[in-house]
């Protein structure tokens, strides 16, 4: 049976995954919940930590702190109180000896989340001053590179995922020729428009601008209701500045007087800085409300 991609199973199914693509040995547990959380977190600070080098140093926090350059470090975030913001110094106060300085932060609970954050005028390698870590035991693997480069790297992925949602019906009339659907809710399980200066949502409603080049996987669905008997069709496509996207065009239609509902599954999209996207819904017959729509935008950073 598949694992529920909601469930806490999941995460630590991530969670092993991601520590065994690090290069150690997979977690083998029946366990599930915190008993399987606090063998994965072990698993970590064995890999990370056990060299016996003693140049990994490991602490528990519970409120605001800042990495400590002196050696590698794991910080793992208790963010049951609350959210949590770890602070990277200045690159350019590392010792220039030759050493990149390694930090591993940890969100254990999951409950809030952590924001990893630079210190200006210091960036992300993609002009990001911030990554948020939303899930629990999600890993961010960041590194801190002395002179000449002085500056911080992020060598692990982090997900982040946007939602745009059609709460309010759109009338068959609006969209008799192609329309940009008016996306009124905004669904989000990260940030990034706040935290990471990736994109933007709006001015324009409905709209994701990127502000940095970007590579991004959009998916979209449509549920239409016939409010007439005739035969209807309607076609959606995903449009960056007007021009539809390759791979991304739906047709949907009845026979009747019947619902229909289509999804498209994640394509790849390039966007450059100052290019949006847009979903974009016609039908000839205006026999069909778009009852309900959304767009999943999904970045790895």
């Amino acid at each position: 049976m598949a694992t529920d991609p909601l469930s806490e199973d999941f995460e630590n199914q991530v969670m092993s995954e991601r520590i065994t693509a690090l290069g150690a040995a997979p977690v083998v547990s029946d366990l599930g919940g915190e008993a399987a959380n606090a063998l994965l977190f072990q698993q970590l600070v064995s890999f990370l930590g056990g060299s016996g080098a003693g140049k990994t140093k490991f602490r528990v926090v519970n409120a605001d702190t800042t990495f400590v350059i002196d050696s590698d470090e794991i910080i793992v975030c208790d963010t049951s109180l609350g959210a949590i913001q770890v602070n990277l110094p200045l690159a350019s106060s590392i010792p220039a000896d030759g050493f990149v300085r390694q930090g591993f932060i940890v969100n254990m609970g999951g409950q809030n989340p952590v924001n990893v954050m630079t210190t200006a005028p210091e960036t992300f390698p993609r002009g990001n001053t911030s990554i948020r870590l939303n899930q629990i035991m999600e890993v961010l693997h960041v590194g801190g590179m002395p002179a000449p480069i002085n500056g911080w790297g992020n060598v692990a992925s982090v997900e982040i995922n946007d939602v745009l949602r059609l709460a309010t019906p759109f009338p068959a009339a609006s969209f008799a020729v192609p329309t940009a659907v008016p996306f009124d809710t905004i669904v989000r399980e990260d940030d990034p428009a706040i935290l990471m200066g990736d994109i933007a949502i709006g001015p324009t409603q409905g709209r994701i601008t990127a502000l940095v080049p970007l590579e991004i996987e959009v998916a979209y669905f449509i549920d239409i209701n016939s409010t007439g008997g005739g035969t209807w069709n309607a076609t959606a496509d995903l449009r960056v500045n007007g021009v539809s996207a390759v791979g991304s065009k739906l047709t949907s239609g009845n026979f009747g007087n019947e619902d229909q509902s289509t999804s498209l599954p994640k394509v790849p999209v390039s966007l450059a800085a100052g290019q949006f996207i847009e979903l974009f819904i016609a039908q000839t017959s205006l026999t069909g409300n778009l009852a309900n729509a959304g767009l999943i935008v999904n970045t790895q950073i």
